[in-house]
């Protein structure tokens, strides 16, 4: 992006945010604005594909449509006959989807004899007109650029509004534990807050709050953004840096509101709500009666356990950074990580092996995903509820959502491509040994993930710190995104060497990754 471009943008946020303040929403208006997105999904669909593909001659997906003979009075056709997810169906069974490489640009597209190679912005949405921009987590691949405009905060806060409500959580006092941008997770749910009229009592960071290591841009973008909303009577807190290994902090604050008689509600990371609920049961701190929502990382029953014991509630929402929430927790669940798929913004279908691949729906989601695999698996059904969303029609649920090709811990991902390089080259080539003699295996323990390095004992002595640092400094050299995960890493301890032969499968494979469930 040109500092021209840059410009451009950051005009359009500071004339857009007064508007945005100035027109929060009601509760009545929270459920109109998604009964009228539910009933309109076809519309809107077909509209994202024209204007987005067959218009746009540059689109990565245009070249597979043409490929296939299908054109747009067709894909009407199947629409009206099919709904979206029989047509998506249809879709792919043509070659028309998306793998994970493909989409991060890792790897060219071939499909039906036509061979291309892409570029992550290649599905930068042409539709929206951004407003401002960040970077993904990293969760899916390298920290990308991420262009995004507040129609989209406002159908997230649409549908903020209903999940507070069906968890009776609006009165409680509302804090997040969530970086500073350029990661874009904890700004999001500030704004979120303020389209509702809403307050925040607390926004906690895991990364340092300071215009360093070429921070500026964001860290000034922030600080307009709250210095707007006060000038338009929305007041929103200032971010406090708080590392991981000072939860403790955190679990004051809970025990704060708990003593005033409002236990309060915390956005963050699941393995930051199990280190919060560790870190007050060893300081003697009452924190019962909050209330966790989580997301990051898988929210398994050992860290459910966890949080339970120190007399809380944790629930989980799904989210990516290309789309935001794309499942939000069940008020009615039937399990700990019991999700309802956001329907009034995306639409998913399921490989025969569980991969689940996306489409967006809504014109204003940074990305134009259309059967993108995302490099997770879950199990997907129908199931009729009691809570609000069940009743606005999101019958589509989503549990033992899990990566099947990442490595994922305090909310933080590498993929394989990064950790098979560190295996079979960085690592061998500074402490010896061969590619076969490293393995990495994620581990839960106490409802906290680790990752192990394990290293084969026929490689010899080794420094087992300056093997843990070699690691870390080799995977933040990828992105400023990267950076930050490995900051991570180091100070919560995750990653952890152990001496022992790999893992191997029933077959006698020694694979890079071992996921130990």
């Amino acid at each position: 992006m040109s500092i021209l471009d840059e410009i451009r943008m950051t005009a359009r946020y500071t004339r857009g945010l007064p508007s945005f303040l100035r027109h929060t929403m009601t509760p009545a208006q929270c459920g109109d604005f998604v009964r009228r997105r539910m009933a309109s999904r076809d519309a809107s669909f077909l509209a994202l594909v024209e204007r987005g593909i067959f218009q746009n001659p540059r689109s990565p997906y245009l070249p597979l449509f043409q490929r296939s003979g299908i054109d747009l009075a067709e894909l009407t056709r199947r629409t009206a006959q099919l709904g979206v997810e029989g047509t998506l169906q249809s879709l792919f069974e043509a070659g028309i989807f998306m793998a994970l490489a493909e989409f991060k640009g890792q790897r060219a597209l071939s499909r039906n004899g036509y061979t291309a190679a892409l570029r992550p912005e290649d599905f930068d949405n042409p539709l929206v007109r951004a407003q401002f921009s960040g970077r993904s987590g990293g969760s899916r691949g390298h920290s990308r650029r991420l262009l995004l405009d507040l129609n989209l905060i406002t159908h997230d806060a649409a549908c903020h509004f209903i999940h507070l409500d069906g968890l009776n959580a609006l009165d409680r006092p509302y804090a997040v534990w969530r970086p500073v941008p350029p990661d874009n997770s904890g700004i999001k749910k500030i704004l979120m807050q303020v389209k509702l009229g809403r307050s925040t009592a607390r926004w906690f960071s895991q990364s340092p709050v300071d215009s360093g290591h070429g921070q500026w841009k964001y860290y000034f973008f922030a600080r307009e953004t709250l210095a707007i909303c006060g000038l338009f009577g929305r007041p929103q807190p200032a971010p406090i840096h708080v590392p991981i290994s000072q939860a403790v902090h955190i679990a004051e604050f809970l025990a704060e509101a708990r003593a005033q008689g409002r236990p309060a509600y915390l956005d963050t990371l699941a393995s930051s709500a199990v280190r919060v609920c560790q870190a007050a049961a060893q300081a003697g701190l009452d924190i019962s009666g909050g209330l966790f929502r989580v997301g990051g990382e898988a929210l398994t029953e050992a860290k459910a356990q966890a949080v339970a014991e120190a007399g809380c509630r944790i629930v989980c929402h799904y989210s990516m950074s290309e789309l935001g929430p794309v499942a939000m927790a069940c008020a009615d669940s039937a399990g700990v990580d019991d999700v309802h798929l956001l329907l009034s913004k995306v639409a998913v279908i399921q490989r025969a092996d569980g991969a689940l691949l996306f489409t967006s729906l809504d014109p204003s989601c940074p990305k134009l995903m259309l059967n993108v695999e995302t490099g997770d698996t879950a199990t997907l059904q129908r199931r009729t509820c009691g809570c609000p969303f069940g009743q606005l029609g999101f019958d589509l649920h989503l549990h033992g959502i899990r990566s099947y090709e990442k490595l994922t811990s305090e909310g933080m991902h590498f993929l394989g491509t990064e950790l098979i390089a560190l295996l079979e080259e960085v690592l061998p080539r500074a402490f010896g040994g061969g590619p076969s003699d490293y393995q990495l295996v994620e581990q839960e323990v106490g409802g906290l993930s680790r990752v192990h390095l394990i290293v084969r004992p026929s490689v010899g002595p080794i420094d087992e710190s300056r093997m843990v640092t070699t690691a870390l400094e080799f995977l933040a050299t990828h992105s400023r995104g990267h950076q930050l995960m490995a900051s991570l890493w180091q100070d919560g301890s995750t990653l952890q060497i152990r001496r022992q032969e790999p893992f191997a499968t029933k077959a006698g494979k020694i694979l890079p990754l071992h996921i130990d469930r």
